[in-house]
């Protein structure tokens, strides 16, 4: 079925770029093909960001020492089209296919800022998360939400300036076991602060422990036949996670 749905993408891509004169431009590196950019043939801004894309494209290389198989970028012109991608009423900038994890949609260049809450030289850090994303699913398809979206924005290059996080999200945080539930689904997780916590523990995890941690984290795979995760983590961090949480809630200011 997967291999169905993958023809039917690629059919009805085809159809669309004829269709609404969209244009389609191929990335290379070392002679290879890494990405097929998608989007319309007059929207010169996006050719800033595909050369800027490329020099990021290494750096994730070195990070996680892996790399994906082609990727597919689409720019999105409408709120109503990244909708039908998400699914549902959105306020998404950005995302990666339900499907097919090598897909990705983003807004336009021309559309970013009114169609979002962020601004435009946000447009490559975002472009790069995604990316990173597709990196995590070289690694493990099935890895910790957590640890997936903690990783690819310090590989963006997020930079939050305070360590301030609620108390009732970090109480829910702890209370929920999110390093290692394996079923919480992340569009929970993200009404909690999720993204800001993730993203301080990933952090943390790295200038404590080195990048290697975190890319055994990603490793680990989600499932509730495995009784031994937080035993897995613990080792990883050579801390029980207990403690881990306990000396990692300091470095908190809960309000």
């Amino acid at each position: 079925m997967k291999h169905i749905y993958f023809i039917y993408v690629f059919l009805y891509n085809e159809t669309m770029v004829k269709k609404n004169k969209i244009k389609k431009e191929s990335l290379c590196l070392n002679n290879k093909v890494i990405a097929d950019v998608y989007y319309k043939d007059n929207d010169t801004a996006v050719t800033l960001y595909l050369k800027q894309f490329l020099k990021q494209y290494k750096r994730l290389i070195d990070f996680f020492d892996v790399q994906p198989p082609k990727i597919y970028i689409y720019f999105v012109y409408t709120r109503r089209e990244m909708d039908k991608h998400w699914g549902r009423k959105s306020k998404i900038t950005a995302m990666v296919d339900n499907k097919n994890p090598y897909l990705i949609y983003i807004f336009s260049p021309l559309v970013f800022k009114k169609l979002t809450t962020h601004k435009k030289y946000e447009i490559l850090p975002t472009i790069i998360h995604e990316t990173a994303h597709t990196f995590v699913t070289q690694i493990n398809k099935r890895c910790f939400a957590w640890a997936n979206e903690g990783v690819c924005q310090y590989v963006e290059g997020k930079n939050i300036h305070n360590n301030i996080v609620k108390k009732e999200n970090w109480g829910w945080f702890k209370k929920n076991k999110i390093l290692i539930d394996p079923v919480i689904s992340w569009r929970i997780i993200m009404e909690h602060e999720g993204y800001k916590t993730a993203y301080l523990i990933v952090k943390y995890i790295i200038k404590l422990c080195g990048k290697q941690a975190i890319i055994d984290i990603l490793s680990i795979r989600r499932t509730n036949h495995d009784k031994q995760i937080k035993q897995k983590i613990s080792k990883i961090l050579k801390s029980d996670i207990d403690i881990f949480l306990k000396i990692f809630k300091k470095k908190l200011k809960l309000v």
